[in-house]
Formats: C-alpha cells, structure tokens, sequence
C-alpha cells in the first residue's frame, strides 16, 4: 500500500474539502470557540475516530451532542 511522505499538498486538501463538504480549519475554530464548553464535541469526535479504528465493540460513555447544537 502506497501513502505519502510528505506534507500533503494544498490541491488535495482543496479537493478533499469539496468532496466531503469538510470546514475550513478557521471554521472550525470559530465553531469551537463559539461554544461554552467544547469537552463534550471533542469526546464525540474521539468516539467517532476511535470506533471506526477499533470496530463495533468499542465502549462509548455516553451519546454524542445532537448537530443542532453546534453552532454553525
């Protein structure tokens, strides 16, 4: 299996963006800052990587915050 083995290069972050519909860095600071407490968002996101590394079976302490609570 290939990868890189540098920087990944501006286009591909570009590209990938578009794709995904994935935030700006800056908009995702200003998302988080925006919020009181960012613990919560955080655990979630944690969760969201950490099951689909380790499968179904990984524990989760609680459910993630609903999308409405974000702001943004």
């Amino acid at each position: 299996m290939g990868g890189f083995t540098g920087p990944v290069p501006d286009e591909m972050w570009a590209a990938l963006r578009r794709e995904f519909g994935l935030p700006s860095l800056e908009q995702v600071y200003g998302r988080l800052s925006a919020l009181p407490d960012v613990e919560p968002v955080l655990r979630s996101l944690v969760r969201v990587f950490r099951s689909s590394t380790t499968g179904p079976s990984a524990p989760a302490s609680s459910s993630p915050p609903a999308a409405s609570s974000i702001p943004g």
